[in-house]
């Protein structure tokens, strides 16, 4: 590959890499949206028993009440574990874009030892060519 096509290759994966994260980040805010949804519905569920504890014409809705908290807290679940197999998704496309990148920044950093170690031959070789042409001269 060419010198500047690899450090190209990087930046476009290094981007994709950064895409992949900002998804699951917000797969995974949602589904802590849900989670505390779900929190706040079982706090309310706690004082609607108080309420209905201590007023018994209020015992009269909780019945109906607690048909909706359980419809409610059903779509709730449902939608945290159709989340939780999203975010699983998406970590495991953000692993093999990481991957990915990978292989370039592998492939870059051989591509500049190879590089290295033939500008240190080169200069090996002319510091020889030097040094050979300096003892003809002194003998």
């Amino acid at each position: 590959m060419r010198k500047k096509t690899i450090p190209s290759l990087i930046r476009v994966h290094k981007w994709d890499v950064d895409e992949k994260r900002q998804e699951l980040a917000k797969l995974q805010e949602q589904q802590d949206a849900f989670i505390k949804a779900r929190k706040k519905q079982d706090e309310e569920l706690e004082q609607e028993k108080k309420i209905a504890t201590k007023n018994p014409q209020q015992s009269i809705t909780f019945a109906p009440y607690l048909k909706r908290y359980m419809e409610k807290k059903e779509q709730l679940e449902k939608m945290i574990e159709d989340l939780q197999k999203e975010i699983n998704l998406a970590r495991d496309n953000l692993a093999e874009a990481y991957r990915q990148l990978k292989v370039y920044e592998v492939l870059q950093e051989q591509h500049e030892k190879t590089e290295k170690l033939e500008n240190d031959r080169k200069e090996q070789k002319d510091i020889d060519e030097i040094a050979q042409k300096k003892r003809l001269v002194t003998q």
